[in-house]
C-alpha cells in the first residue's frame, strides 16, 4: 500500500510541477510581448472572426469566441485570460 501510495503523491507533485511550470511560462511569454506582437494576435483574433463569420453566411457574434480563444492560445502559448486583456487593450497597439 506504501508503495502505490508514494507512486500516486509522486505523480500528483509532478503533474502540479508541471501544470506551474506551464503557468509560469506562459506568464513569462505574456510578459515579454511587445507591443506589435499583441497588434499581430488581435489581428489573428478578428482574421479567425471574419473567417467563422464568412462560413456562417453572415456575423455569427460570439459564437465561435471559445473556440477562436482556443486557437489563439494553442498558435500563441498563452492562456486565455490573457488572451483577454489583449483583446480588450487591442486599441492601445
Amino acid at each position: 500500500i506504501h508503495a502505490f501510495t508514494n507512486k500516486l503523491l509522486g505523480q500528483t507533485v509532478e503533474e502540479r510541477e508541471t501544470s506551474y511550470s506551464k503557468a509560469e511560462e506562459k506568464t513569462d511569454k505574456y510578459n515579454s510581448l511587445t507591443n506589435s506582437e499583441k497588434k499581430a494576435i488581435c489581428d489573428y483574433i478578428q482574421s479567425r472572426y471574419d473567417y467563422y463569420d464568412s462560413i456562417s453566411g453572415g456575423y455569427a457574434g460570439d459564437k465561435y469566441t471559445d473556440k477562436i480563444w482556443q486557437e489563439a492560445s494553442a498558435k500563441y502559448g498563452l492562456t486565455t485570460s490573457q488572451l483577454d486583456i489583449i483583446w480588450m487593450n487591442m486599441y492601445e497597439y
